[in-house]
């Protein structure tokens, strides 16, 4: 929800020739499509079909391999061929934001721990704004959102964009 994206499960059927641009320069990475399976083989050929060697023209990472300037990755390109791992791949901002209820049930400390229920009719998440990839701690995603009016609400005293309900 936070990154408006969907999630789907790749494949680990394996990839055969898999074309990459490549610089041939000291410590390029060229990331595959996928992330490699480590346990099974991964295959690194020049432009003209010729096995390159990992130590020798490249070293093999968790994203794909990185080229050691004194091998034989050009500018010309190279084909890899693996097995990818077992993953899910999260696409981030395609889904349209969504409209969402918010609900929420809770006790009230200030009333002697009494129940209370809040719902939001209509709220619509905005894309997250700050999402920390490299830390110590545990992610946290904070999240803005609108409460748009339920229009679909009517009535004296009735409020079409949300309804607290506190234990009496």
């Amino acid at each position: 929800m936070a990154l408006r994206g969907s999630a789907t499960s790749g494949s680990t059927t394996a990839i055969t020739d898999e074309q990459h641009t490549s610089f041939g320069v000291a410590g390029e990475l060229i990331p595959f499509a996928r992330m490699p399976d480590l346990s099974k083989t991964v295959t690194v050929k020049d432009r003209l079909d010729t096995s390159l060697i990992e130590g020798d023209d490249y070293t093999l990472t968790k994203a794909g391999i990185v080229v050691l300037g004194s091998g034989g990755i050009d500018d010309q390109g190279v084909k890899v061929s693996y097995t990818p791992l077992a993953a899910n791949m999260v696409q981030a901002l395609i889904e349209s934001g969504k409209e969402f209820v918010l609900f929420m049930e809770g006790l009230n400390d200030a009333q002697d721990g009494k129940a209370f229920n809040i719902r939001v009719h209509r709220v619509k998440f905005s894309p997250v704004q700050n999402l920390d990839f490299i830390s110590d701690d545990f992610a946290s995603i904070p999240l803005e959102l609108d409460v748009l009016a339920d229009t679909s609400i009517t009535g004296t005293g009735l409020s079409t964009f949300m309804q607290i309900d506190l234990a009496q």
